[in-house]
């Protein structure tokens, strides 16, 4: 194989004098000099995969072990299909990969010595003190608009178990109800989900049923949550969007104002934390994303010996 990878690799390593490649940089310069139907040992061996020890992040500072596999992985995958070498595997079987096995697993190794990658980006719980301090900010509030939506938006992850995004993204009006129970003289909100990360609607979950969600009425709570979502339900569309963009206005009646627009993704991706940078909660050493509110849910189940898979 002319012009070998590896050196090509080599040259790309990171040093005090020379600015780090990138995983996709490196990819590419893999791509391009990779011939399809070079069956060469060197070829294959990609000279004991030298971008193990060279590539790092833009900033200079090095990958995670996973992050490594993941490349290898990457690599291996353009050589099976865009290569057509479907017999090619990195991590086990051919004894003529066992360098690369080798190169891989020392490295990661040395990270993981380094504390490279051990910790996890896990979101932290919304804490009860959390939830008092965003309604007495006026984050949330039943007065405005932008109020509601930001409450409905929080107690969709703490009460029904919404994950960061899509969930978010992809929920309708028509799945919440608000219904009574005549035995009990007890209000709840009934929510049907849709899409989840755990049942995709597809061919191996095409039998699969999604049992409604309850949330009771607590008589007890300084904000009624079933008075919330009943405010919020009746100032926008039934079908169509949960999430509409709030207007800063008031209707005729002078309640809270939709508008027909659905808020922005890019605006939902980052709900949470905005939540706490207008209620002046610190966030200091705090993983919180549009996830802690899943997480509190979580939480509270878990100390009430809930079982994990409820």
């Amino acid at each position: 194989m002319e012009g070998s990878v590896a050196g090509e690799l080599k040259n790309d390593t990171h040093t005090a004098d020379k600015a780090p490649v990138s995983a996709t940089t490196a990819e590419k310069n893999i791509k391009a000099q990779t011939r399809p139907n070079d069956t060469s040992a060197e070829h294959n061996n990609i000279d004991r995969l030298a971008l193990c020890h060279g590539i790092k992040r833009q900033d200079g500072k090095e990958y995670p072990p996973n992050t490594l596999t993941q490349i290898v992985s990457g690599l291996q995958r353009y050589l099976n299909t865009e290569c057509q070498r479907p017999n090619i595997n990195f991590f086990r079987g051919e004894t003529q990969f066992i360098d690369i096995r080798k190169c891989l697993d020392t490295r990661m190794k040395e990270l993981h010595a380094q504390g490279i990658g051990i910790k996890t980006n896990a979101a932290d719980p919304v804490t009860i003190e959390d939830e008092i301090q965003l309604w007495q900010s006026g984050v949330f509030t039943f007065d405005t608009a932008v109020g509601l939506s930001n409450a409905v938006f929080f107690y969709n992850g703490k009460l029904f178990g919404f994950r960061g995004f899509q969930e978010h993204v992809s929920c309708q009006a028509d799945q919440f109800e608000i219904l009574k129970d005549s035995a009990k003289d007890l209000r709840y909100i009934k929510f049907t989900p849709g899409l989840r990360k755990n049942s995709q609607g597809g061919l191996e979950n095409r039998n699969a049923s999604l049992k409604p969600i309850i949330h009771c009425e607590q008589k007890d709570r300084a904000y009624s949550i079933i008075n919330l979502y009943d405010l919020y339900l009746s100032l926008i569309p039934r079908v169509g969007a949960f999430y509409r963009k709030p207007t800063g206005s008031v209707d005729e009646n002078g309640s809270p104002k939709f508008g027909a627009a659905a808020i922005a993704q890019n605006s939902i991706k980052s709900m949470i934390k905005r939540f706490y940078k207008e209620a002046g909660i610190d966030m200091t050493d705090r993983g919180i994303s549009n996830h802690s509110a899943r997480v509190a849910l979580c939480t509270t189940l878990y100390n009430k010996n809930f079982h994990d898979k409820a």
